[in-house]
């Protein structure tokens, strides 16, 4: 009891810290990020009055209370073994090793099942992101708790050809790796998600940035674009005066004119834009005719 006892008041100890550094930072990043957004959105399209954000008592109470008690949560399991079994035994690091290695091949099998349960929900034809999140949460969570498996085989497969090659010691480094599984194979998981989220990431960044630059030369093909003022600047509701026309046509240096409007008109499945444009060749993708009566 006096194990348990102190393990679970350590852990309170480090949720109360934890949560109150947690939340510190997260309003302090929050405020920066608000700042950011307005600052853009300020730059780019208009003007926004919104600085500063406001946080309830009770979102931080609420916060608060879930970070520890999610700390005092994990903390219980570990405390309970250690105060079931001799304090001797919950020092050795070879019993709970051997309790790793026992569990690889039930892990491993568990992580089948979640990956196939992952790739169902992802064949699943809908635009739902929780089922899209959760398939590949599944995914990533297999492949992690299948690497303590993966890496045994792989180690078992290649002690003899490295004991070949490097003697006693190429014999003795993946039996050390499979022999402190618990750790090599968290410190192993851990570099497979985070290299695996980084290439993800930087291929959405780069598929993101090659769609915008796309869809920017097919929609601004012209140099100078003259509108009607409005409200903001993303959205040109009024229309040009129809006498401004032939003096851009006529005005020096002036190659084309190609006229454009926007109407935004509502239908079951949303709102919807409709382009009217004298420019044939509009958007990179011919017209059949430019009349439209």
């Amino acid at each position: 009891r006096e194990v348990f006892a102190l393990v679970l008041s350590e852990a309170l100890v480090v949720g109360v810290l934890g949560a109150a550094l947690g939340m510190g930072l997260g309003i302090v990043m929050g405020r920066g990020a608000v700042q950011a957004v307005t600052q853009t959105i300020t730059d780019l399209y208009f003007a926004v009055t919104v600085q500063e954000i406001e946080i309830a008592t009770s979102s931080l109470v609420k916060g608060a209370l879930l970070g520890i008690l999610a700390t005092i949560l994990v903390a219980a399991p570990p405390a309970w073994e250690a105060a079931s079994v001799p304090a001797r035994a919950a020092l050795s690091r070879s019993s709970l090793e051997g309790k790793a290695r026992r569990a690889v091949t039930r892990v491993g099998f568990g992580s089948l099942v979640l990956a196939i349960l992952g790739l169902i929900l992802l064949a699943i034809p809908t635009r739902s992101l929780a089922i899209s999140f959760a398939g590949t949460l599944a995914i990533i969570v297999a492949f992690a708790a299948l690497t303590p498996l993966v890496t045994t085989l792989l180690m078992r497969t290649v002690t003899l050809p490295l004991g070949r090659i490097w003697g006693a010691l190429g014999r003795m480094a993946p039996r050390n790796v499979v022999t402190s599984i618990s750790r090599t194979a968290v410190a192993v998981a851990a570099l497979m998600v985070a290299v695996s989220v980084t290439i993800g990431v930087s291929l959405m960044i780069g598929s993101f940035r090659t769609t915008v630059v796309t869809w920017l030369d097919q929609v601004l093909q012209g140099d100078v674009y003259v509108s009607a003022p409005s409200r903001t600047s993303t959205q040109a509701s009024t229309p040009l005066d129809p006498a401004v026309l032939p003096i851009v046509e006529t005005w020096p240096g002036v190659e084309r004119v190609d006229s454009l409007r926007t109407v935004t008109v509502e239908s079951p499945g949303g709102p919807i834009s409709v382009f009217a444009v004298d420019n044939p060749n509009f958007g990179d993708r011919p017209f059949v005719t430019s009349d439209l009566s």
